[in-house]
């Protein structure tokens, strides 16, 4: 689906319209905010781009390249955009379409260069729609990714590697049955556009994207003169290295800034007309997932999650080892935003704040004493087999499910918690002084954990 902006009629009839409030006033609401998370160390650095519904664009860039270091952050500072590069394959895809080079339902596996085998359920084959959409059946990475070094969880993975897993795998259901996201559906998609190019997977980006647009200091690597611009991720408050993504390209290895993206989001929101058509595209929801995902993801288009919790947002995040991003635009109201970010605490509540105030809070931590904290500290069984661990480090709470990692948690309350590792939050019900109940609010799902060991 795709939304023209609205016309303006000129003249006389101006003087009757209430003035737009400016931008930088929507970004001034977040700013306070942001400077708590970066004197907490929750942010090293923030980069933000703002577009009103004028199409005029803001920005408001805070905090360090390096928390070693003294360079300020600002508009043209370079960050890994993770899974924002989906937003990239996917468009280079559409163009190709528009250009009928491609067609989205055509089988993946006859796309692909020689020697990749991809797996059918019964006599359905996955689709090039199928994998744009995440809905191909294939999950999120190989079960043949050894994960070695934490800090580069997909080095040394090869192509080969991809093949194996590939020619091995047995599909559990149907593909275009289900929604559940893939990093090796948009991977394979980055294949298909070189093979059907004839161009490497940058390359392929900076012919139908990024020349097009201007965006100069965008695409898989960073160019000498632009070395002392790039931001340094953080994960814990320590640097990481960036991550490897050779294989893994066309699901997350693109480097911009917040300038270049809101080009990027400008020609999203129709404000530019270079790529037109296959925005219009790209924008069109294909799959619905019938709100299991708690409204955040509705619809499915091509790269773009359709939010309808309040009003109608595309978005998308993005991750690597040391960064976080978000891109979101509010249909209705006809502003987007940016956020790139040089640490792995999350920051889409604030992306989403921004594009609808009124159905999205932004989180604000609470202050709780170490005794305050202590009354919530215990084990809360969820089920057979399924427990909640709440353990407490001075004046930091923690939550784990069996199983899983342990998570620090922030109050927003009293008695409520959000973590900034997912979207996700913890309402505690308290008797006496104790906390005797927790519920995880989640994807829209409760799940609610009675206490049955106090610490």
């Amino acid at each position: 689906m795709y939304y023209l902006r609205r016309a303006f009629v000129m003249g006389m009839l101006c003087l009757l319209i209430p003035a737009i409030v400016p931008a930088q006033q929507s970004l001034q609401k977040v700013e306070s905010n942001i400077d708590k998370r970066l004197n907490n160390g929750t942010l090293v650095g923030i980069s933000v781009g703002y577009v009103n519904a004028e199409g005029e664009a803001s920005y408001l860039s805070k905090g360090l390249l390096a928390a070693s270091g003294e360079t300020s952050v600002d508009r043209h500072t370079i960050f890994e955009i993770g899974s924002v590069t989906k937003l990239f394959t996917s468009l280079a895809v559409a163009k190709l379409v528009q250009e009928k080079k491609l067609s989205l339902d055509t089988k993946a596996e006859l796309l692909l260069p020689e020697g990749f085998q991809l797996p059918a359920y019964k006599e359905t084959a996955i689709t090039l729609e199928h994998l744009v959409t995440h809905t191909s059946g294939l999950p999120k990475i190989p079960g043949n990714l050894k994960m070695k070094n934490p800090a580069q969880p997909y080095a040394g993975y090869s192509e080969s590697d991809l093949k194996e897993f590939l020619s091995n795998y047995e599909l559990t259901r149907k593909p275009g049955s289900k929604f559940a996201y893939s990093n090796i559906g948009m991977a394979l998609v980055g294949y298909i556009l070189e093979e059907q190019t004839g161009l490497n997977y940058g390359r392929v980006i900076e012919r139908y994207i990024t020349d097009p647009l201007k965006m100069e200091r965008t695409g898989i690597t960073v160019g000498t003169k632009d070395s002392s611009s790039v931001a340094i991720g953080h994960r814990g408050g320590a640097e990481v290295p960036s991550w490897d993504l050779a294989v893994f390209e066309g699901a997350g290895a693109l480097h911009s800034t917040s300038a270049d993206m809101v080009k990027f989001l400008r020609t999203q929101m129709g404000l530019i007309s270079t790529l037109e058509r296959p925005v219009q595209m790209m924008q069109r929801p294909l799959f619905d997932t019938d709100e299991k995902q708690g409204k955040m993801q509705d619809k499915v288009a091509m790269g773009w999650f359709y939010a309808t919790k309040s009003d109608t947002i595309l978005w998308h995040n993005g991750a690597t080892g040391g960064y976080k991003l978000f891109i979101g635009y509010n249909i209705e109201d006809e502003t987007g935003v940016v956020l790139l970010s040089n640490s792995t605490n999350s920051i889409s509540d604030i992306g989403f704040y921004l594009l609808d105030q009124g159905g999205y809070p932004l989180n604000d931590d609470v202050s709780l004493s170490k005794e305050e904290l202590q009354k919530f500290v215990g084990e809360y069984r969820a089920g057979p087999g399924a427990k909640f661990y709440v353990t407490r480090t001075n004046d930091q709470l923690y939550v784990r499910l069996t199983g899983q990692n342990k998570l620090p948690i922030y109050p927003k309350s009293e008695t409520r918690f959000y973590l900034k590792a997912v979207p996700a939050e913890i309402q505690f019900e308290v008797t006496a002084d104790s906390a005797e109940k927790l519920i995880l609010f989640q994807n829209g799902q409760k799940t609610p954990a009675n206490r049955v060991v106090a610490n």
